[in-house]
């Protein structure tokens, strides 16, 4: 059995946007900007209507 799920039924299945600040978070943005030389970097994950 496969499930497919686009990003809003991701999003909305994780409470993802509904967490505090989370260090794994934190870890991949300070990955990413190492890796590609920036100053900073971030994530984010935007609903319908907020982000």
């Amino acid at each position: 059995m496969t499930y497919k799920f686009n990003r809003l039924d991701a999003l909305r299945a994780l409470n993802l946007l509904d967490m505090p600040p989370a260090e794994s978070f934190d870890r991949i943005t300070r990955m990413a900007s190492q890796l590609f030389g920036l100053l900073i970097a971030a994530v984010s994950l935007t609903d319908t209507d907020r982000q």
